[in-house]
């Protein structure tokens, strides 16, 4: 490959989808956390984290079906969706409804779909089969550092706003730019 297809705007773009993506995983271990700062106990932060590990491994294998069906864009997209949609719900659920997080957090549990597998579909869409090991071979490391990175700046957000509705805005704001990443991606392959 020549550096400029490894580092044209497509590859940086599924790099920044990796890192996000896995990014966003971290706000998972901050989730007992916040559910204690809803007033809820910290059985069902417990709980929250176990459904999101559901949504771990079932999106995990839906995404898989996804992307064999409906294409590798089309399958990234509504994980991304599940994951918005979750985050909206993180941030503005009644604190009555004391089911919606834990619906929220397996629908959240689409994340860990996206970083790994999500990803590597997305390089071989756009790349193909036989660019695909030199390509991933570069890209792999972007969602290690997501997660790396993100756990930390989550925590850090808490300890100086005392909140975890910043980390749940910035997961949020990372999840939109992914998707949107994801679609200029889509695009990309379409031009070339």
């Amino acid at each position: 490959h020549s550096l400029r297809e490894l580092f044209s705007i497509t590859f940086v773009a599924i790099c920044m989808m990796g890192f996000l993506a896995s990014g966003m995983t971290s706000v998972n271990s901050h989730l007992p956390g916040y559910a204690e700062e809803l007033g809820f106990s910290v059985s069902v932060g417990a709980l929250m984290v176990t459904c999101c590990m559901v949504g771990n491994v079932s999106s995990k294998l839906l995404l898989g079906v996804l992307c064999d069906t409906l294409g590798a864009v089309k399958g990234c997209l509504i994980m991304f969706a599940c994951v918005i949609v979750s985050l909206i719900a993180f941030l503005t659920a009644p604190v009555e409804a004391s089911w919606l997080p834990l619906v929220s957090a397996v629908l959240f549990g689409a994340v860990f779909s996206l970083g790994g597998i999500g990803q590597s579909q997305l390089i071989r869409h756009v790349y193909g089969p036989e660019k695909f090991a030199s390509v991933y071979a570069l890209s792999s490391m972007f969602p290690y550092l997501g997660a790396a990175i993100m756990n930390s700046v989550f925590g850090y957000v808490y300890d100086f706003s005392g909140s975890y509705r910043g980390a749940l805005l910035i997961a949020l704001g990372m999840a939109v730019i992914a998707l949107i990443t994801t679609l200029c991606v889509s695009r990309r392959k379409k031009a070339a």
